[in-house]
């Protein structure tokens, strides 16, 4: 499982970005070719993040083309939230709810994983 590899890269340049600040979500750009299962890569993030400034930090992936990682987004816990962000990333939408849907609201982006098929 590499992704809790992957998981602890991003956590350690979250953690440089937000010192001591509670963190209240990531946005991570990774591309298709890690061939990353994106709960696999939430639950690691989740599990390493346990007792930091991150703990409870909401972790959304964004599949792109290529071989990148690239944490787009950090944002602080706070009234209002700090926002920061990578140079030329494009804006994530934070996940909220809708009044007239209590459910709903933007979802993490999967990452779909590859099979293989033949061989070991």
């Amino acid at each position: 499982m590499h992704e809790l590899g992957i998981a602890e890269g991003i956590l350690a340049v979250v953690a440089g970005i937000a010192g001591d600040r509670p963190v209240s979500r990531v946005v991570v750009r990774i591309g298709e070719e890690q061939r990353v299962v994106a709960d696999s890569l939430a639950f690691g993030f989740e599990l390493l993040a346990d007792g930091t400034t991150c703990a409870g930090a909401a972790l959304q992936c964004v599949p792109v083309r290529g071989d990148t990682i690239l944490v787009d987004e950090v944002e602080i816990a706070g009234e209002p939230p700090t926002v920061i962000r990578r140079p030329r990333a494009e804006v994530v939408e934070p996940p909220h709810e809708h009044p007239d849907e209590p459910d709903s609201g933007a979802a993490e982006a999967p990452i779909r994983p590859v099979t293989q098929r033949g061989g070991s």
